[in-house]
């Protein structure tokens, strides 16, 4: 019998699964996204539940769920673990509209799922999880890379919403979910733009959270009509640059598989694939 556990704090979880984080920072990014908001919440409003493998081993699949967001990210599994963890999540009553983790355990969760909900699932996007440690520098002649602040705000809020158009055609986002993002890019300087030579604002990328050694970037856009012609290489080697020489040891990145032309880029300055994980869209239990 396979059983779960739930880790009282998030300083808990690190001390249980901390040293398996530290040794694959990039890979377990999202990990530690969630610890970090985690540390924030007040103890009377917990969102994020950390969920561990009862196993004596030192190195134990490990589970989180947002609450607010009824979203998990799943470590990697066995098939039998993901669906032992399906029954126990369904035991709590936790509700879940998606899922992140590698492609088989995360097909056997959502299956599992499905069956004890009564509710279909579906495939949202297969991703490869790419991490950069040098970067290959491009021809950086056309332009130059600029801190986004609130004097870009409207900027900004356009690349997103361009953004979200383009890599989640199925999804819907509103225009306060837009306004919060920007916030968060602006607010803890996160925010990237391109302004080519020709004083053109042509391109976006962003630092959407970072690990003790590493940063994660997302957000990557290029106008439609500035497209094919460098500037989302530009944009991102430069930062992801700038992420090492402010000391950082890698970068790493999440890019569609359906996207060949993005990966191109990517591979081009630098980033090697080292993972793959599927986003699952799970019906919430009525």
């Amino acid at each position: 019998m396979t059983n779960w556990s739930l880790c009282p704090s998030p300083d808990a979880f690190l001390q249980r699964c901390g040293s398996a984080l530290l040794a694959n920072e990039s890979e377990h990014n999202l990990t530690w996204g969630a610890i970090a908001r985690a540390l924030d919440e007040h103890p009377d409003e917990v969102i994020t539940r950390f969920f561990v493998l009862e196993d004596p081993r030192p190195v134990v699949p490990y589970a989180v769920v947002d609450l607010e967001r009824c979203s998990l990210i799943m470590d990697t599994m066995s098939v039998a673990q993901a669906q032992s963890l399906a029954e126990f999540l369904h035991q709590q009553s936790i509700s879940l509209r998606s899922l992140k983790g590698a492609p088989e355990a995360g097909i056997a969760f959502a299956e599992t799922w499905s069956k004890l909900s009564g509710h279909p699932y579906r495939l949202q996007l297969r991703q490869a999880l790419m991490k950069l440690t040098r970067v290959v520098v491009p021809d950086l002649a056309d332009g130059v890379m600029i801190l986004a602040t609130e004097d870009h705000r409207s900027l900004l809020e356009n690349f997103l919403t361009g953004f979200a158009q383009d890599c989640f055609p199925q999804e819907s986002f509103s225009h306060e979910q837009i306004c919060a993002q920007a916030d968060r890019l602006i607010v803890n300087d996160q925010g990237y733009l391109w302004r080519n030579a020709a004083d053109d604002w042509v391109a976006m990328a962003g630092v959407v959270r970072t690990t003790p050694h590493t940063s994660c970037l997302s957000f990557v856009y290029t106008v439609p009509k500035h497209r094919r012609q460098g500037y989302a290489a530009r944009l991102v080697s430069t930062l992801s640059q700038a992420q090492l020489h402010e000391g950082k040891k890698a970068c790493s990145l999440h890019t569609d598989l359906a996207n060949p032309t993005s990966n191109a880029v990517y591979e081009r300055v630098g980033y090697e694939r080292i993972g793959t994980f599927v986003t699952l869209r799970l019906a919430t239990r009525t």
